[in-house]
Parts: C-alpha cells; structure tokens; sequence
C-alpha cells in the first residue's frame, strides 16, 4: 500500500467527520454567537448606558451678554432621549437645532438636525467613551466639530464641549449650562 494513498484517506475519512453538516452548523452557531458579543452594545448594556444618562433630562441654559443658550432634553424611551437646542441673540432666535441621542443597532448616537435659512444639516455621532458622568462623541468626517462632550460637573451643572477644525486651527467651544426652569 502506497503511502500517500494511506494519507489521502485517512484525510478523507477525517474531513468526512469533522464537516458533517451538523457540525458546521455547531460552528457557525457558535461564531455568529461569539462575533454579537464582541461588538457593539447588547439591548441590556444600552438601556444600562441610558439609565447612566438621566441626569441630562430637563431644561439647561448658558447665558453671557452676547447671547442665551438653551439645551432640553427628554427620555422618551429606554434608548432614547429627544432634545432641541435653542440661540438666542436680543429676541430674536438665531438658531435651533433638533437633538437626539439613540440606541441604533449595537451602538448609540448623538444626532443633530438643523432646519433654517442658513444652515439644513444632519450629523450623527458615535459614543466613543461613557466613564461616570461625561459622555463622548465622535464623528471623524465632521471636521468643524468632530467632538462633542457632555460632563455632570455637579448637580445642575453641565459642561458641553465642542472641538473640531477651522481654517487649519483646532477650535474648541465650551458652555457651562445650567439646569434651569422647563422653557
């Protein structure tokens, strides 16, 4: 008996085991199992990240001399909240813009939507880090502003901070807001 023979068929006779059909349904069971853990955010890792958030709901505002701002925020579901941020120059409203932050898929975004004369955009962005009370977001196409972060400093302060590209130059923007009455 030749050798190679003898090889080639105990090679097929353990192919022939190892990729039964109920075998490689076992193995892609069990890879489809291990590929949904590993990225991304489960249903009950979400709406565990949302409860952390709570404490942006309500009515904040930031105001200097030049201007008023005013962000509200809602949680309208287990991963969702709806909000609308609100400019204000003299009486007259400058600017608005439709806020939100959702559970889509494995992951959550912060969205912005901005209907007026001026402006009509959409932008989404990617937590990219939830530690205590500050939450990042990220958008790397967005170059104007790539980087929005919410921070509880304490009970009824919150820091929103905005960084992104302007002409060449990092620009950062940061409002201290201030819970405030429902507006």
């Amino acid at each position: 008996m030749n050798f190679s023979y003898f090889w080639l068929e105990i090679t097929y006779i353990s192919m022939t085991k190892i990729f039964k059909p109920a075998n490689i349904l076992l193995f892609l069971f069990a890879f489809f199992i291990i590929a949904c853990k590993t990225t991304g955010l489960d249903s009950n890792q979400k709406k565990k990240q949302f409860g952390k958030m709570a404490w942006m709901e309500g009515s904040w505002e930031y105001k200097c001399p030049e201007y008023q701002m005013y962000e509200v925020w809602k949680k309208t579901n287990d991963t969702l909240f709806e909000g609308r941020s609100i400019m204000i120059i003299g009486q007259d409203t400058s600017f608005t813009e439709k806020l939100s932050i959702t559970g889509g898929g494995i992951n959550i975004f912060y969205n912005t939507a901005t209907d007026n004369e001026m402006y009509n955009t959409r932008s989404s962005y990617l937590l990219i880090s939830s530690k205590g009370k500050k939450l990042m977001f990220e958008n790397k196409d967005n170059k104007e502003q790539s980087l929005i972060t919410y921070q509880r400093k304490k009970a009824g302060l919150m820091i929103v901070r905005m960084e992104g590209m302007e002409e060449g130059k990092n620009v950062v923007e940061q409002y201290a807001m201030k819970k405030s009455a429902t507006r």
